[in-house]
């Protein structure tokens, strides 16, 4: 796979000039689908006919999303008419109007745009007439769906929440998941539009990575949608980076590492819907109860693009596991690209991604909320009493979720202390864990390195008490006698921090049983971060080491203390 072979700080370049499609094509193909919704717009849906009357057009797809691949891509070319008043009238018009569209299009098609071909392959979706753009070389191909549809957002400028009476008459409309996705073809444009261009850089990465599994050998129908990669794409960087520059390696470690997961993906966004309907508050629980994984489609909470086991999630789940120590993943001295952190990302030494509590039915999300949710359901629910429309038509079930989280608006009042012993404070065997490694660690320092600490501050949610029980942090603050002053600090702070990195990787052999130092990225340029990782426990700290001047002197306080508990 050339994506393998590329190495981690290469992979701009790649992007640029193997997966970003050529401006040429992109123009052409621009040019036609436009000149095709003018001539719609001009003649109404039929073309040189009087009627239906088209409102608007759209473009979607990974072409109008901006996440097209070099080659081949897709789009969605969603034309609103007149004469669909409700969902269920697409229904009994679309065959009639697609039939006429085709013939029309055909007939348009005479006049050709100049570098193109146009062609009609076997037809696949029954909603929608497919054809392809080829260029006239044959390097670059873009399927087509011109999809006739219901007005559904009326004139809604971009940006405006649609009212939830929108999503009740989905609901109400009997549809199967996903089935009228197309009438909100501009909603999910938006929500991908307006990501940076670099975390779309991200998204070709990633879709280029499937697509090279799909030419392993493995079946395409049986691997979920390319589109479901997409948003947890969004997802991950979401949660672990939300920055315009970042290391694309980093991002596509954490995406894979988000399907080897796929066991206990939940993931929806409140940006388009939410609770505050009665309706779809109490469609949207069923759905979050579905089989795992579920990822909700931000414009079309019907289509649940993660779909349980109905995909072979497990496939690329195993690829992702086999990928990590090739080029892409490995920095210049062979370290390991470490992927992003954040609520919902994977941990390591950690099972689960820790999604936070569902919400309780009668609990609403704020109507300015647009951040994204992930749920697991809650212990002891039921199964819902109607089934979520899906592309099957299962009905939904309540999967079992070890290690399920807890409601905490269900517990008494009288039961808060007992659920803060039980499930937030520290395991203290961890705690004498912990306390032991900084001491060993500060040890270790203390004697090998050759700047020497005339003392050590000790803070964090550790050094504070105020640490949870599957993770924490500690700041570990070395005052060294070198430097003299604060300027001392930057031009010898790199060298330190090398040397100290050096000695903790060279004398750290399973000094704390049961407990593991790793070292992520290092992203704080102050400090050597790492992680003390406890799998038998499942619990971590991330630790940093700052070497500082000593600006206040000695102080006797009780959260001083020196290498080895000399005060």
């Amino acid at each position: 796979m050339d994506l393998y072979s590329t190495p981690a700080a290469a992979l701009d370049r790649f992007v640029a000039r193997r997966l970003q499609p050529r401006k040429e094509f992109v123009e052409k193909a621009r040019r036609a689908l436009g000149a095709l919704a003018a001539a719609l717009r001009e003649r109404g849906g039929r073309l040189g006919a009087a009627a239906p009357r088209v409102l608007k057009t759209v473009k979607g797809g990974s072409s109008g999303r901006g996440t097209a691949l070099k080659g081949g891509c897709d789009s969605e070319l969603v034309i609103f008419l007149d004469c669909f008043k409700s969902y269920v009238d697409q229904r009994a018009r679309r065959a009639e109007i697609l039939s006429e569209m085709r013939a029309s299009l055909e007939s348009w098609w005479q006049n050709p745009v100049p570098g193109l071909r146009l062609t009609f392959p076997e037809q696949s979706v029954p909603g929608a007439l497919q054809f392809r753009l080829t260029s006239v070389d044959l390097e670059d191909w873009m399927d087509v769906s011109l999809v006739p549809a219901f007005n559904v957002l009326g004139q809604a400028g971009s940006g405006v929440k649609p009212k939830p009476q929108v999503y009740s008459t989905l609901l109400n409309s009997g549809c199967q998941g996903g089935e009228h996705a197309a009438c909100f073809t501009e909603l999910r444009r938006n929500f991908v539009n307006i990501r940076p261009a670099k975390l779309k850089n991200l998204i070709l990465l990633v879709k280029h990575w499937y697509h090279q599994v799909c030419l392993q050998g493995l079946w395409k129908e049986t691997l979920p949608p390319v589109y479901a990669l997409e948003l947890l794409t969004i997802f991950a960087w979401e949660q672990g980076c939300k920055k315009d520059a970042f290391s694309l390696a980093e991002g596509l470690r954490t995406v894979l590492g988000l399907i080897q997961q796929h066991q206990h993906l939940c993931v929806f966004w409140t940006v388009n819907y939410g609770f505050e309907d009665p309706a779809v508050g109490q469609f949207l629980q069923r759905q979050l109860k579905r089989p795992r994984p579920v990822i909700l489609d931000p414009a079309d909470p019907t289509w649940d693009l993660g779909n349980g086991a109905a995909w072979h999630w497990d496939l690329l789940a195993q690829e992702a596991a086999s990928c990590y120590d090739h080029p892409c993943f490995l920095r210049g001295m062979g370290d390991p690209v470490q992927s992003w952190k954040g609520p919902g990302l994977p941990r390591a030494g950690c099972s689960g991604l820790g999604h936070p509590i569902q919400l309780d039915p009668n609990q609403k999300t704020p109507e300015n909320s647009k951040s994204l949710n992930a749920v697991y359901p809650r212990a002891g629910s039921k199964p819902p009493s109607c089934p979520a429309p899906g592309p099957t038509g299962a009905a939904s079930i309540v999967p079992s979720v070890p290690g399920m989280a807890l409601d905490l608006s269900q517990i008494p009042t009288k039961e808060l202390d007992r659920f803060i012993q039980d499930h937030l404070k520290p395991s203290p065997q961890f705690q004498e864990q912990v306390k032991k490694a900084i001491d060993i660690i500060l040890r270790c320092l203390h004697e090998n390195c050759v700047h020497k600490a005339s003392r050590v501050s000790k803070g964090g949610s550790f050094g504070r008490g105020t640490d949870l029980r599957d993770g924490c942090d500690v700041e570990l603050i070395i005052f060294l006698n070198c430097f003299t002053d604060y300027k001392d600090q930057g031009p010898r702070r790199a060298e330190i921090l090398d040397e100290m990195r050096a000695q903790l990787e060279s004398w750290w052999q399973d000094q704390v049983p049961s407990l593991s130092l790793q070292f992520p990225e290092q992203n704080v340029p102050e400090a050597l971060q790492f992680q003390l990782v406890s799998t038998a426990l499942k619990s971590w700290t991330d630790v940093s080491l700052l070497p500082a001047f000593d600006a206040v002197g000695l102080l006797e306080a009780p959260h001083q203390w020196l290498p080895g508990g000399r005060a």
